[in-house]
């Protein structure tokens, strides 16, 4: 298998919004707030995108006028894949001496493409040795064995909703087929239905097929490419996010 970089591209189309049935208003809002805001892809961000939204709504908001840095908030998203430690924030993030809400869409594209940064560095670092390609690969195949594991992984989570990379296939309307990797979050509706949210489709809900493989559980969508207006058929075998980033940056 070919070691391939997760930072890949996605877009959307129909969508539902999770149940917010037990969900406080305030808890709620920011909440969409966060995932209204999420930036288009681009510039093979996914992992960055999807690693910060996810950051954010698991993350604890504090109740203070302080400010945080971007950076020191970016280190700490990227280094949570490791630790699995909760992200603390402000309601102000600095950037460029500047404060901005810490939801909005200029300081999530900002954060997102810190944390894309950090992790292309490292991907470049692994890549340029044996042991850390083996560990690469290692990482990539890394697969979700089913979708009851899928289920037990999201019902942890206490929004129903989690970080995954993919490794698989793009459809293009043409019949076009293309070998790619992506990042993207998938959740759980209190029915028991999953859907994904792309980072082609900011905000969108989309409903999603999964399917048990022998070599682990695939998940599929239909959804627009990116701003191209052209309908795509994502298939992903799906790696843990928290498992690929304890073999590539563990110690």
């Amino acid at each position: 298998m070919a070691i391939a970089m997760f930072a890949c591209c996605n877009g959307a189309t129909e969508a539902r919004r999770p149940d917010a049935e037990e969900i406080p208003a305030t808890e709620a809002a920011l909440r969409e707030t966060i995932l209204r805001n999420m930036p288009t892809n681009s510039g093979q961000r996914c992992v960055g995108i999807s690693v910060v939204t996810e950051a954010l709504l698991d993350g604890d908001r504090a109740d203070s006028n302080s400010r945080d840095a971007v950076d020191d908030v970016a280190r700490r998203i990227y280094r949570s894949l490791v630790t699995g430690d909760r992200l603390h924030y402000h309601p102000k993030l600095l950037i460029d001496s500047e404060a901005t809400s810490s939801e909005s869409r200029a300081a999530i594209d900002k954060l997102s493409a810190l944390v894309t940064d950090y992790y292309k560095q490292d991907f470049l670092r692994l890549s340029k040795t044996e042991q850390g390609r083996n560990r690469l690969l290692a990482a990539e195949d890394s697969f979700v064995a089913t979708d009851k594991e899928l289920d037990r992984i999201l019902e942890a989570e206490p929004d129903k909703i989690d970080a995954f990379l993919g490794s698989g296939t793009r459809a293009f309307p043409d019949d076009t087929l293309e070998e790619t990797h992506h990042v993207f979050l998938v959740g759980k509706l209190a029915n028991g239905h999953t859907y994904v949210y792309d980072s082609n489709a900011p905000g969108t809900a989309i409903a999603c097929k999964l399917t048990n493989r022998h070599d682990g559980v695939e998940v599929e969508w239909t959804c627009q490419y990116r701003d191209t207006e052209k309908e795509t058929r994502q298939r992903y075998l799906v790696v843990h996010k928290d498992r690929f980033f304890q073999l590539i940056l563990g110690e």
